[in-house]
């Protein structure tokens, strides 16, 4: 009897002893997620830009190329835009051939009078003589019309003006006239049926085909006055510069993502502890912490940007206040182009009760 009570006494101990051990040995964990938002404006930017010249002469556009470049880091300076580097990516230089349009005697232009005669032959025997005087004074057609007495010619004359011209015809008209006069013609006979002026221009197009040598020099510029990126570029296009590309980029992105993973962690904690606000548990520690989104700002590229500026042949002449100036007032119009990341986390914390 005594070693039956013994042995209960032994039971009942171990069995609580089992099941406070297998209440303290099991873990309960609760699984959340975190997201963190923001719209990040770069502070960073490398800008590429080509400058293309092109002259007959070899030394002239390089020489054209390394002024324009020259002039350009002038004006960022005088503009107070400041610049950590610049570095040359490319230096090409090739030949090409040109076919130009040449005119000559451009503007030139010449009048042609040319004066219509009527004259009534009466005697066909001084036809021979007649169309040989004509002939004479460069007459080359002699044509009868309806009435069988009565022919056409015409007298044509050209010069400079159209007043020359018409006072030549008619110079020819009359020693024609005295001719004829000399065979017995009146000059009653011959009328001046009529007379028109034509204009002719004496232009001629000739295509000549020249030799070019082409210089295109690539180079990006690196800055951190992405506020004032506008004014750069557009100084750029004022003198001729095109640009390529733009590419942004963070200085201190690791301190951007600690910031995304702290508020994805806070929101991942707010999480929990609203779920488990009716419960009887509560948050112990982290157990695992899992980041799906690790280096999630990097640099990115900028190629359909808009500075709303052109390029004008006549800023070549413009001083370089100028230049400045209207390269600040369309800065108003240039918008740096924003990126939008988001971080999440996954975190299981471990739970007690409260």
């Amino acid at each position: 009897m005594k070693k039956t009570i013994l042995y209960f006494i032994i039971l009942i101990c171990s069995t609580t002893l089992f099941a406070d051990n297998q209440d303290n040995s099991f873990i309960k964990k609760i699984e959340v997620t975190g997201t963190s938002e923001k719209i990040l404006t770069p502070d960073l930017a490398t800008i590429e830009f080509v400058i293309s010249t092109s002259d007959k002469s070899s030394e002239k556009a390089g020489n054209e190329n390394a002024q324009l470049l020259d002039k350009f880091k002038s004006l960022l300076k005088t503009a107070n835009i400041s610049i950590d580097k610049i570095d040359s990516t490319n230096y090409n230089s090739y030949k090409s051939k040109l076919r130009n349009e040449v005119i000559k005697n451009e503007g030139k232009k010449e009048f042609y009078t040319d004066l219509q005669i009527e004259l009534q032959i009466d005697n066909l025997s001084n036809l021979r003589n007649i169309i040989t005087i004509l002939s004479d004074n460069g007459v080359n057609k002699f044509n009868s019309t309806n009435h069988s007495n009565k022919y056409i010619f015409t007298v044509i004359e050209h010069a400079d003006t159209s007043d020359a011209s018409y006072n030549l015809v008619l110079n020819k008209y009359k020693t024609i006239e005295n001719k004829l006069a000399s065979l017995g013609i009146s000059r009653s006979k011959m009328t001046i049926y009529s007379y028109k002026t034509r204009e002719n221009s004496l232009e001629t197009t000739e295509f000549k085909e020249e030799e070019f040598t082409n210089i295109e020099h690539s180079f990006v510029v690196h800055t951190k006055e992405v506020n004032k990126l506008g004014i750069l570029l557009n100084i750029a296009n004022s003198i001729g510069i095109n640009t390529r590309s733009i590419k942004y980029d963070f200085e201190n992105k690791k301190l951007l993502e600690d910031q995304l993973y702290g508020e994805a962690y806070l929101e991942a904690n707010k999480k929990a502890d609203v779920m488990l606000a009716k419960t009887n548990l509560k948050l112990f520690k982290p157990v695992t912490i899992y980041d799906n989104s690790r280096s999630i700002i990097s640099p990115y590229y900028d190629y359909s940007y808009s500075t709303n500026y052109n390029y004008d042949t006549k800023s070549v002449s413009k001083t370089d206040k100028l230049i400045i100036e209207e390269a600040i007032n369309y800065n108003k119009k240039f918008n740096i182009k924003k990126v939008n990341v988001s971080k999440s986390v996954n975190i299981e914390f471990e739970m007690i009760k409260k």
